[in-house]
Protein backbone atom coordinates (compact mmCIF):
# COMPACT_ATOMS: atom_id res chain seq x y z
CA UNK A 1 0.00 0.00 0.00
CA UNK A 2 1.10 3.33 -0.96
CA UNK A 3 -0.58 6.50 -0.02
CA UNK A 4 1.08 9.82 -1.49
CA UNK A 5 -0.32 13.90 -1.24
CA UNK A 6 -0.18 15.41 -4.64
CA UNK A 7 -1.13 18.93 -5.94
CA UNK A 8 -4.75 17.74 -6.95
CA UNK A 9 -5.50 15.69 -3.72
CA UNK A 10 -4.75 12.11 -2.12
CA UNK A 11 -4.05 8.89 -3.86
CA UNK A 12 -3.93 5.66 -2.15
CA UNK A 13 -2.17 2.58 -4.29
CA UNK A 14 -2.84 -0.78 -3.30
CA UNK A 15 -2.31 -4.12 -4.64
CA UNK A 16 -2.64 -7.93 -3.71
CA UNK A 17 -1.80 -11.09 -5.16
CA UNK A 18 -4.55 -13.11 -4.17
CA UNK A 19 -5.38 -14.33 -8.23
CA UNK A 20 -1.88 -14.97 -8.79
CA UNK A 21 -2.02 -18.59 -7.67
CA UNK A 22 -4.70 -19.48 -10.04
CA UNK A 23 -4.80 -17.12 -12.81
CA UNK A 24 -1.00 -15.47 -12.52
CA UNK A 25 -2.61 -12.19 -12.11
CA UNK A 26 -1.60 -9.03 -9.21
CA UNK A 27 -4.82 -6.98 -8.67
CA UNK A 28 -3.74 -3.32 -8.03
CA UNK A 29 -6.42 -0.42 -7.33
CA UNK A 30 -5.49 3.52 -7.68
CA UNK A 31 -7.93 5.02 -5.19
CA UNK A 32 -8.02 9.82 -5.47
CA UNK A 33 -9.53 11.85 -3.99
CA UNK A 34 -9.51 15.65 -4.35
CA UNK A 35 -8.47 18.49 -2.30
CA UNK A 36 -12.02 19.59 -2.00
CA UNK A 37 -13.34 16.17 -1.40
CA UNK A 38 -15.59 16.57 -4.62
CA UNK A 39 -14.29 13.83 -7.13
CA UNK A 40 -13.37 10.42 -6.00
CA UNK A 41 -11.14 8.72 -8.69
CA UNK A 42 -10.64 4.73 -8.83
CA UNK A 43 -9.04 2.66 -11.40
CA UNK A 44 -8.38 -1.42 -11.45
CA UNK A 45 -5.48 -3.68 -13.32
CA UNK A 46 -4.88 -7.09 -13.38
CA UNK A 47 -1.04 -7.38 -14.51
CA UNK A 48 0.79 -10.48 -15.05
CA UNK A 49 2.49 -11.88 -11.71
CA UNK A 50 6.25 -11.48 -12.25
CA UNK A 51 7.00 -14.85 -10.66
CA UNK A 52 4.18 -16.85 -11.59
CA UNK A 53 4.73 -19.04 -14.64
CA UNK A 54 1.83 -20.73 -15.92
CA UNK A 55 -1.16 -21.54 -18.25
CA UNK A 56 -4.77 -19.46 -17.71
CA UNK A 57 -6.65 -22.52 -15.99
CA UNK A 58 -10.61 -22.44 -17.59
CA UNK A 59 -13.53 -20.93 -14.72
CA UNK A 60 -15.11 -23.46 -13.30
CA UNK A 61 -18.49 -21.69 -14.22
CA UNK A 62 -18.38 -20.71 -17.84
CA UNK A 63 -16.35 -21.40 -21.09
CA UNK A 64 -14.13 -18.09 -20.45
CA UNK A 65 -10.72 -18.51 -19.40
CA UNK A 66 -10.27 -16.05 -17.00
CA UNK A 67 -13.40 -14.86 -14.82
CA UNK A 68 -12.76 -11.81 -13.15
CA UNK A 69 -14.39 -8.49 -12.98
CA UNK A 70 -12.25 -5.12 -13.51
CA UNK A 71 -13.89 -1.66 -13.37
CA UNK A 72 -12.87 1.71 -13.23
CA UNK A 73 -15.27 4.65 -11.99
CA UNK A 74 -15.64 8.33 -10.83
CA UNK A 75 -18.14 9.73 -8.63
CA UNK A 76 -18.89 13.59 -7.71
CA UNK A 77 -21.93 14.76 -5.47
CA UNK A 78 -24.30 15.09 -8.49
CA UNK A 79 -23.23 12.36 -10.56
CA UNK A 80 -21.94 8.33 -10.41
CA UNK A 81 -20.88 6.57 -13.22
CA UNK A 82 -19.49 3.18 -13.35
CA UNK A 83 -17.84 1.59 -16.16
Amino acid sequence: MERRQTKSGQVIELAHDGYARRFGLIHERTLALTNDGVRFIGQERLVVAPDVVRQPRRCSSCCAFICIPVSAFKCTPTNARWS
